[in-house]
């Protein structure tokens, strides 16, 4: 069995008889021992129980109440604490929204600052009193908090709770810090959240990310793409969310069940709709199993919605029956992916640059090669990466010769292509993705950056990953390090790096790699099993696959024990080599009549 989590939103329990509104789209009301209200929590205990579970958790993600009055959270905590209870829940995050606001609150203190203060007030004044506002707004709702948590809300904090599974840690996150009398958007400051996010990774290195808030990054019933968020904040926060490796986000205020791919990053976003709502949409709610297997980790989404019988003997509210979310007609996804193994891919086909300056077309074809080659394959990523050479120019033509034995037409300069933020940040992300789709990380004990570039693009996947790291320069440059950054020293005399992984920008023949292995770590990788070469380019004039720097090694087989090596490039751009020999000088016409401009690097310079 596995652990289970389940998903309410946008409970609105209104004060129909007080001095709240009357809200008439919510079954459940701000009354002391109202049948309906328990006959529906009830209801929903006896269809969370048909799910075989391990251990259940509970995620509530805002709008508990309707006006954030007191007798709102009071019935709130009542019904809570049975749901609890009667489902013996072993952990929840209650999230406020900004209807657990309590506005009036927000009101008596600018009237209270208005009597000591000039009219209207000035920036300074609303700085000094926003410690008391936040206070007073959500003073209701910590009532609440504290009755079912035993501790205060902390309404400084963006990150203010953590539900924590084996493989994920779930994070409360409040969205309600510009909510003011007038109501207002989502709104999250990133550096304070990259601060808290940042101890939370300390504190559960390895565990998966899923944020859990209430206001809405994107918008299906508002048909707007922003949601009800900061339109300049959203678009800040997804290239946070994205860098600091969050996976999933779950949400409520739109009270329409939706599940999708946020804009054009992976993280996937799912609202449970609003639970309690009488109609347009109908009350609704998600249970996500926590599924791991050979295929990953991930969370399969189950929803249910409220369905009227029509009986006269039935309850008001109806029934709780199962959507199947094939029937959704791609409103929900079957399952969240949070992290993805090794599965069957089919490579882009391979392209070349054109040595000339005509208009280059990328052809977005995939080929049919054999699944058995585990060729890296992620159109979008791919296609990017060719992009920012092009529109960069960061492929140059001319003879390139970077040693003796390494010499080329035509070069692309990785180094600038790493020189912009935006770029270097796609790029590791990039490398990430490889080492993901492949599960290249099960079981790696140590990760190299080769080259400076190298260097630069492996660090994120060390952190990521919390492998062992060390950095080598290409051997052709060892004479501009000191000695101790020309050796991996790392002790591997007791077998303890039996997978190794070598990140760097290009792989041509692989060279330098196989020399690299053979003779100057040769010590260090004899009592390796496996090595795993992750690089940007693939330059070579062979077909790429996996295995292609075996077939490049004549006696990599009689190093004991015998190696397994693996080759995974993210784009294939074809860099014809100098088919000239040691005699180049004489024999290579564009270098001896200097037909095209000849370029010299490190041990050719002259």
């Amino acid at each position: 069995m596995n652990d289970i989590i389940v998903h309410i939103s946008d409970l609105h329990i209104s004060d129909h008889y007080g001095i709240g509104r009357n809200n008439k789209n919510t079954f459940l009301k701000a009354e002391s021992k109202n049948e309906e209200n328990h006959a529906f929590i009830n209801s929903l205990v006896h269809k969370i129980k048909e799910i075989q579970h391990r251990h259940i958790y509970l995620i509530v993600t805002g709008d508990i109440s309707d006006c954030g009055e007191s007798c709102e959270f009071e019935i709130a905590t009542e019904l809570m604490n049975k749901l609890i209870t009667d489902l013996n829940i072993k952990g929840t995050l209650q999230i406020p929204g900004d209807h657990d606001i309590h506005r009036d609150s927000i009101k008596n203190v600018l009237r209270e600052t208005r009597k000591r203060s000039e009219s209207p007030f000035s920036e300074s004044t609303l700085q000094n009193i926003s410690h008391d506002i936040t206070k007073a707004k959500f003073k209701n709702f910590n009532t609440f908090y504290k009755s079912i948590k035993n501790e205060d809300f902390n309404s400084d904090k963006i990150i203010f709770d953590s539900l924590v599974t084996e493989n994920i840690v779930f994070l409360g996150i409040n969205s309600n810090h510009e909510i003011n009398q007038d109501g207002g958007k989502g709104f999250i400051n990133t550096i304070q959240f990259e601060n808290e996010l940042q101890i939370i990774k300390e504190t559960y290195p390895g565990l998966e990310i899923v944020l859990c808030m209430h206001h809405n990054l994107h918008g299906d019933y508002e048909n707007t793409q922003s949601g009800q968020w900061d339109v300049d904040n959203r678009r800040l926060l997804i290239s946070d969310f994205q860098k600091q490796g969050v996976k999933c986000i779950l949400s409520g205020n739109e009270h329409t069940p939706n599940s999708k791919s946020l804009s054009i990053s992976e993280i996937i976003i799912s609202d449970s709709g609003s639970i309690s709502s009488v109609s347009n949409p109908p009350g609704s709610f998600k249970i996500y199993e926590i599924i791991k297997n050979e295929k990953g980790i991930y969370l399969k989404n189950n929803l249910y919605t409220l369905v009227s019988t029509g009986s006269a003997n039935a309850l008001k509210f109806g029934n709780w029956t199962t959507i199947n979310i094939s029937e959704t007609k791609g409103a929900e996804k079957d399952s969240f992916i949070l992290k993805d193994l090794p599965t069957p891919v089919s490579p882009s086909s391979i392209q070349d640059l054109p040595h000339s300056n005509d208009i280059i077309e990328i052809n977005q074809e995939i080929s049919n090669i054999e699944i058995q080659r585990k060729v890296y394959s992620n159109p979008i990523i791919q296609e990017k990466l060719y992009q920012i050479i092009k529109e960069r120019k960061l492929f140059h033509q001319g003879h390139f010769h970077c040693s003796e034995t390494s010499r080329t037409h035509n070069w692309i300069d990785t180094a600038r292509l790493l020189e912009k933020e935006e770029d270097l940040f796609f790029i590791k992300n990039a490398i990430i993705d490889i080492i993901s789709t492949f599960n290249l990380s099960f079981n790696c004990n140590l990760i190299i950056g080769l080259g400076y570039e190298g260097n630069i693009i492996a660090s994120k996947a060390a952190i990521k990953y919390n492998i062992p790291y060390t950095f080598l320069p290409y051997d052709y440059r060892y004479k501009d390090h000191h000695e101790f950054e020309n050796n991996i020293n790392f002790d591997n005399s007791e077998y303890k790096y039996k997978k190794a992984m070598i990140i760097t920008d290009v792989v041509n023949t692989g060279s330098t790699i196989i020399n690299l292995i053979k003779e100057k770590e040769r010590t260090f990788f004899e009592n390796t099993e496996e090595i795993t070469i992750i690089s940007l380019f693939y330059t070579g004039q062979d077909e790429l696959n996996h295995d292609i720097l075996n077939h490049k090694i004549n006696d990599i087989t009689t190093m004991y024990p015998p190696k397994k090596i693996e080759l995974y490039s993210i784009k294939v751009i074809k860099i014809e080599r100098c088919p000239y020999g040691a005699d180049y000088k004489n024999t290579c016409f564009i270098y001896r009549d200097q037909l095209n401009p000849v370029y010299k690097f490190y041990t050719e310079e002259e």
